[in-house]
Formats: structure tokens, C-alpha cells, sequence
């Protein structure tokens, strides 16, 4: 009754408002940024981007991505962090520098908190997702492997098809699958 009774966030951004949520959710080595995307106070899109190996903590990296993605992106007025960055003050002057004004927000309360937790929560739905594709792709190819008696790991898979009219008008077709 209390998850049916709570009010939806993804409309209730102040109204008119562009901002952007950011937030980070890391396993080991791999690590997935989720960009929820506001205009005019309404949740108009996300995305998702994966890196591997990245030795930076949760600040730096945050700080990199809004460096390299908003210099040929959108600017929002607002983008919400679930931390700030060192280099707040000298970034939002670089970006402020490409358009008008923009602000970078680690908001601890209120709306704007919960729709960093939005994209925290949907950035680690991802990762599972991605996570669960991942491992259900290993094991369907390692059981083929298995079947087939195969000598390695199968990378690459090539389907033919052989068609013909009584003997005449023959048509061939390849598909094929790698990784």
C-alpha cells in the first residue's frame, strides 16, 4: 500500500527546468554512468554508458564524462550529481562558457535527491541486466561447444540457407554471428 500511495518523481521535476541526473554504480572492475535526461521538468530519455578498468574514484569519473559528453551534447541549466567533483567551480565555468548558465547540484534532500537515486537505481538495473545477458551468452555458447564437440569456445557462428525452384532460380544466403 506505501509503494502505491508514493508520488511519481519523473513528472515532478519544478516545472520548465532542464537538468540532467548522473549517477555511478560500480562492481569490481566494471562500471555502468546513467544519464537521466529532463526538459521542461518531464523525463524525456536515459542513457547508459560502460566502462571497464577504470581506476578513477566516483568524482573523477563523473567529472570526465561531464567534460567529454556535454562538449557535443545538449547543456541542461542543472546536472544533478550524487557527488560533486573538485573542479566544480572551474567546470561549470567551461560549460557556462558553451551556452547559458550551468549548475552542478549534489542535492542531500527533496526531489532533486530522489531523482539521483532514480538514476543510481536504474543505473545498477542495467548493470544486472547487462550482467545477466552477459553470463546467459557464456553458457549458451559453452554448451554448444560441449555439443558440437567443438575443440574451442564457438566466436564466430555462420547460418547458410540454400533455396531453389525445382532445380532452377537457386539463392543462397549467409548469416553470421560473432562474439
Amino acid at each position: 500500500i506505501e509503494k502505491t500511495l508514493e508520488g511519481q518523481y519523473v513528472d515532478r521535476v519544478q516545472s520548465g527546468i532542464n537538468a540532467d541526473a548522473l549517477a555511478v554504480f560500480r562492481e569490481g572492475e566494471e562500471v555502468i554512468l546513467a544519464q537521466l535526461i529532463f526538459r521542461e521538468g518531464k523525463l524525456t530519455g536515459s542513457r547508459y554508458f560502460d566502462f571497464e578498468c577504470i581506476a578513477e574514484d566516483d568524482a573523477e569519473l563523473l567529472e570526465t564524462f561531464i567534460q567529454q559528453h556535454y562538449e557535443e551534447n545538449e547543456l541542461p541549466k542543472e546536472i544533478l550529481l550524487p557527488i560533486l567533483p573538485e573542479g566544480k567551480q572551474a567546470l561549470e565555468e567551461i560549460l557556462s562558457n558553451r551556452g547559458s548558465q550551468v549548475y552542478l547540484l549534489a542535492p542531500q534532500k527533496g526531489e532533486k535527491r530522489v531523482l539521483v537515486e532514480m538514476a543510481l537505481a536504474n543505473a545498477k538495473a542495467t548493470f544486472k541486466k547487462e550482467k545477466d545477458a552477459h553470463t546467459l551468452r557464456e553458457k549458451i555458447l559453452s554448451e554448444m561447444q560441449e555439443k558440437f564437440k567443438l575443440s574451442r569456445y564457438p566466436e564466430r557462428i555462420e547460418c547458410f540457407d540454400n533455396s531453389n525452384i525445382s532445380g532452377s532460380l537457386v539463392v543462397s544466403s549467409l548469416v553470421a554471428f560473432t562474439n
